[in-house]
């Protein structure tokens, strides 16, 4: 089932990291300040998906309510906070957003897409608030890009009479995909055995901007159990994940798979688990190992 949204299509714009929008993506609140943002934007979100319009609407800023009301509206399955961009003094924010919707490709038919949109909040009186940006033709719209405006024909440009040069812009910073690569695994399949003790290993290594927290998820596997060294990792770190079985019999165990997310910028890197048979010997003399 896909979950509305209200005001996502008109009032956020696509997350692009740029020099001019998204100067302090890597620097970090107070976290009493940065866990009160998060919570609203849970909230806020959380609300949509349930269809709770008046929930949904305490959470945004009073002078954005009709435009929240009004606003277009997009179906998606779930959402992920990517990164946050303070100001200096906390009290406003750009959260980017990843949504992961259903989108129709002529002659391919539906498709899951993941789509990273910016939404600006507001502090006030110790809440966080949604808050969408009025449009001026004269001052132009806030973007990644910096002020947007728009010619006499509607089409956005970067000032008056000048079409800005997107892809210069887009790569005057790093990109959504730019930052997830800076998080990598050295291997994508371990292989434990079935028959006797064994373990393997996969290392995370970073070159994020910042501390990532890493989370491991494993099926539900006969004598498996996995542990992480560092669940939260540092620039230029790395990180061990361990796979371990200790069997009770010689039986060839079923395959699996694992899951190592990078919350801060929502990337998933699937690990196999490959249980190797156990030789023929092994098979023929049952019991403990």
């Amino acid at each position: 089932m896909r979950i509305v949204a209200a005001g996502l299509l008109s009032l956020m714009v696509p997350a692009v990291v740029s020099a001019q929008g998204f100067g302090g993506i890597f620097e970090k609140a107070p976290p009493n300040i940065d866990a009160a943002l998060r919570a609203r934007i849970q909230q806020f979100f959380v609300a949509q998906k349930a269809t709770n319009w008046a929930q949904a609407l305490q959470i945004v800023h009073p002078e954005s309510q009709n435009a929240f009301i009004g606003a277009d509206k997009m179906r998606y399955n779930s959402f992920k906070i990517i990164a946050i961009n303070w100001d200096e003094n906390y009290t406003t924010a750009k959260a980017v957003i990843e949504f992961e919707t259903e989108f129709h490709f002529p002659g391919f038919g539906k498709r899951d897409v993941h789509i990273p949109l910016t939404s600006v909040w507001k502090l006030v009186d110790g809440n966080w608030y949604w808050y969408a940006v009025p449009f001026n033709p004269q001052q132009g719209k806030d973007s990644p890009f910096g002020p947007m405006f728009r010619d006499p024909a509607g089409k956005p440009v970067a000032g008056p009479g000048e079409a800005p040069d997107i892809n210069k812009l887009i790569a005057s910073g790093p990109s959504i995909a730019d930052l997830r690569s800076r998080v990598t695994v050295d291997k994508s399949e371990v292989i434990l055995q079935s028959h006797i003790a064994s373990e393997d290993t996969v290392k995370v290594m970073s070159k994020f901007e910042g501390a990532v927290h890493l989370r491991v998820d494993a099926d539900d596997l006969p004598c498996l159990s996995t542990s992480i060294d560092k669940p939260v990792l540092q620039t230029g770190e790395t990180a061990t994940i361990k796979f371990a079985c200790k069997p009770d019999n010689p039986v060839k165990k079923p395959d699996g798979r694992a899951t190592v997310t990078v919350e801060e910028i929502a990337k998933v890197m699937p690990v196999k688990i490959t249980f190797a048979y156990p030789p023929a010997d092994a098979v023929n003399k049952p019991g403990k190992q």
